[in-house]
């Protein structure tokens, strides 16, 4: 049987974490693998770049197509298991991965973290980004629970 796992959930909820009890480091895909989206600072911050030109388009868009192309490469290859631990707040935000798994045969599985039951406070101390509250902020008002998302279209944005 291949699959693939869908992880939702806000930065520091433990989607990494989870990530790699289900795969190997190889078969886990993240936008924030992507070379050069974050720089790693000598005092340990991280540094975002997504808002960065890149063409017509932004480097978050960039690196959100790379990390698709990179699970449908796994899945290609018949990787048993292909994790994607990106934030996945919209369920719009992983059509793309799901169209991959059905043309390759996958089944498929969301798992939803959503803040696992903590502050953004907490949050924000777990994770790794330094991402400022007003982001946790707007990624709980977006937030998108439960499977309504079987129903919906799976077109990638990305594409």
């Amino acid at each position: 049987m291949k699959k693939l796992v869908i992880i939702s959930g806000l930065p520091g909820s433990g989607k990494s974490t989870l990530a790699r009890t289900l795969a190997p480091e190889h078969a886990i895909c993240t936008t924030d693998d992507y070379p050069g989206l974050y720089t790693e600072h000598a005092n340990g911050t991280l540094e975002f770049h997504g808002m960065v030109p890149v063409g017509k388009t932004i480097k978050l868009a960039v690196a959100h197509g790379w990390n698709l192309e990179k699970a449908i490469a796994l899945m290609e290859a018949g990787e048993p298991v292909v994790v994607n631990a990106n934030t996945n707040t919209q369920h719009w935000e992983f059509f793309g991965y799901l169209e991959a798994a059905r043309a390759n045969g996958y089944e498929f599985e969301r798992i939803d973290l959503f803040d696992a039951g903590l502050s953004n406070e907490e949050l924000m101390a777990r994770g790794v980004h330094g991402a400022p509250e007003r982001v946790y902020v707007g990624m709980r008002q977006h937030y998108q629970r439960g499977d309504t998302w079987m129903n919906e279209t799976t077109e990638n944005p990305f594409a």
